[in-house]
């Protein structure tokens, strides 16, 4: 009875995923209507729930799993060895055992997660139209980003070597950024959950992670160990992905909006910061290092000593673990219809500057486009 009552269990979880899978990738407008209508339920009562625990969720389901598969080792092997179990009825029971936990998280991840990467763009929602921009206007949004970065850190406080100091309720305060920006785009209006920093952040760090989106637990997570110039904008990128906005572009565009039009000038750092940082990164690669070198001598010297550490702070983790954890991510990005894998996250720049050239904000000075004082 409990081997059938698996198996069911399995199966109809497994042909529900399936099902979804299949209607996503394959019938246009179902994964804007499954983001619209159906997964903001899921982050209303689920969401709200897991919210309810201070710490990171999904580190203490990890840890307790482990355990638990141990456990189950550790008795299956001493039933065994008793005569109480054969070594088949053992291998019978941990093949059921692993078919319902792959069938459970292959279930969770396509219902949290998987089919609102074929929800419409967030250009389309937001009314940019991504089209080819010379070299040039490249390298004015690189320079526009140079002002924000500077105009905010002359307003942040630091410490003692020059590291951005986050106030007490820099939390709350990229909840209210996010919050804002769904008072501007609809489609990222509603609740938010706390982002928590990773007790863990280690293991993160080895794997050149700054956040994580967790589709089990609905959880928004960001390292504690980087730089802290990057957690504001790592907060409000992970929380677009409780909007249903998987794609790294676009979370990463959507956190430079929150950050920007906060009126914070911690948040507003924090964005240009990464901005910045893609935008010139594009601009190296399109028009070679003097042009590169040309924008970065536009920038103070602190935020670009910053800039320096936390390069410092990342090349610290080369090593096999980052490599692993790049090349499984490229693979989960590309099985989601992310052909880029992880060059998608370079695709910011896109919308960058479709956001910057748009005709209805093209009047627009430079200085206007800077962060507000």
């Amino acid at each position: 009875m409990k081997v059938r009552r698996t198996l069911i269990i399995s199966g109809v979880l497994l042909a529900v995923a399936c099902l979804l899978q299949i209607l996503a990738r394959q019938v246009p407008g179902f994964g804007q209507w499954y983001a619209v209508k159906i997964y903001p339920f899921f982050v209303n009562t689920y969401a709200r729930f897991t919210s309810i625990f201070p710490f990171c969720l999904l580190e203490w389901v990890i840890i307790a799993g482990i355990l638990w598969v141990v456990f189950l080792a550790v008795r299956g092997v001493v039933r065994t060895v008793r005569g109480k179990e054969s070594l088949g009825r053992m291998a019978a029971n941990g093949g059921l055992f692993v078919l319902l936990v792959v069938s459970v998280l292959f279930f969770m991840l396509t219902v949290l997660c998987s089919v609102n990467y074929y929800r419409d763009e967030f250009s389309k929602t937001a009314g940019f139209e991504i089209r080819q921009h010379t070299t040039e206007e490249l390298a004015e949004l690189c320079v526009s980003l140079a002002n924000e970065v500077n105009e905010a850190s002359r307003q942040v406080e630091r410490d003692g070597e020059g590291n951005l100091i986050l106030p007490d309720g820099t939390v709350q305060d990229a909840i209210d950024a996010m919050e804002h920006l769904g008072t501007i785009y609809e489609a990222l209006g509603g609740y938010y959950p706390q982002p928590k920093k990773v007790l863990f952040s280690d293991a993160m760090s080895y794997q050149s992670l700054m956040g994580l989106y967790s589709a089990f637990t609905l959880e928004a997570m960001y390292n504690g160990d980087m730089m802290t110039y990057n957690m504001p904008d790592t907060m409000c990128h992970e929380l677009s992905h409780m909007k249903g906005f998987m794609r790294e572009d676009e979370a990463n565009f959507i956190a430079y909006l929150a950050c920007r039009e906060s009126g914070n000038p911690v948040l507003q750092y924090s964005g240009a910061m990464n901005a910045f940082v893609y935008a010139t990164n594009q601009l190296y690669a399109d028009a070679g290092s003097q042009a590169y070198s040309a924008v970065f001598a536009l920038v103070d010297e602190e935020p670009l000593a910053e800039l320096g550490r936390n390069n410092e702070f990342w090349a610290q983790f080369e090593g096999p673990v980052k490599e692993v954890s790049k090349a499984v991510n490229d693979v989960y990005l590309k099985a989601n219809d992310q052909e880029d894998g992880m060059k998608s996250y370079g695709r910011m720049v896109d919308l960058l500057l479709a956001e910057y050239f748009d005709e209805s904000v093209s009047d627009r000075s430079v200085s206007d486009r800077s962060v507000s004082k």
